[in-house]
């Protein structure tokens, strides 16, 4: 192969590599901050801002739209919370049907995966109803 072929392989492959490289990146960028967006969602505070933002209400509103806008994430919360406890109970009544018919290992694994199920619902809950680290860091004024 002459030095010109070798030289636009090298070139063509590199290039290649780049775009490859830099889609799984920004791929992975765009992941991070879309959770991190809705994880403020699931905050009373990243709800009431992100509906402040699209209100804009003027200085004399801003504390009756605040106070409408809390109430209306609690509203929320409170009715979206009876689904997981409906899954609770329907998890349960399985177990109890499955019983008869499960050996003692079998039944062993079927309640450590339904502990693990409950225990990252709560985890996930509870880091969801946390103020996000970055959020923490803007209040007291540091940079990223």
């Amino acid at each position: 192969m002459n030095i010109k072929l070798k030289m636009s392989l090298i070139l063509i492959s590199t290039l290649i590599i780049g775009m490859i490289l830099g889609a799984v990146l920004h791929g992975t960028y765009m992941r991070y901050h879309f959770r991190k967006n809705i994880a403020r969602w699931r905050t009373s505070e990243g709800f009431v801002k992100r509906f402040e933002k699209v209100i804009q209400p003027a200085d004399h509103q801003k504390d009756e739209v605040e106070k409408i806008l809390n109430k209306t994430f609690e509203n929320m919360r409170k009715k979206l919370r009876p689904r997981f406890q409906k899954f609770e109970s329907i998890m349960d009544s399985m177990k109890l049907e499955l019983e008869p018919f499960l050996t003692l290992e079998q039944k062993k694994r079927l309640n450590e995966y339904l502990e693990h199920m409950k225990n990252y619902s709560k985890d996930r809950h509870r880091r969801h109803n946390q103020p996000i680290e970055r959020n923490e860091r803007e209040k007291e004024g540091e940079p990223d």
